[in-house]
């Protein structure tokens, strides 16, 4: 599924606002979400943190298993 053009989408449908923006639609008979929220540290922290990929069940609670399928894949 090629996502290069996710930025220009504009029929996401709200699943909910506050601190956490959640948005999710269909696209390519696919459902894709998407999250936004505001977080008040350094960029490269945040930037180390999601390129780190095996320890995303030690960093994020609801995760329990990551695999790098292909360089700009992955599945968790």
């Amino acid at each position: 599924m090629n996502l290069r053009s996710i930025e220009s989408i504009e029929n996401w449908e709200n699943l909910q606002n506050g601190n956490i923006t959640i948005d999710w639609m269909e696209y390519d008979g696919f459902p894709i979400s998407r999250a936004e929220t505001i977080l008040n540290h350094p960029m490269d922290e945040i930037a180390a943190l999601i390129q780190d990929l095996d320890n995303y069940p030690k960093v994020f609670k609801r995760v329990t298993k990551t695999r790098q399928l292909e360089p700009d894949v992955a599945q968790i």
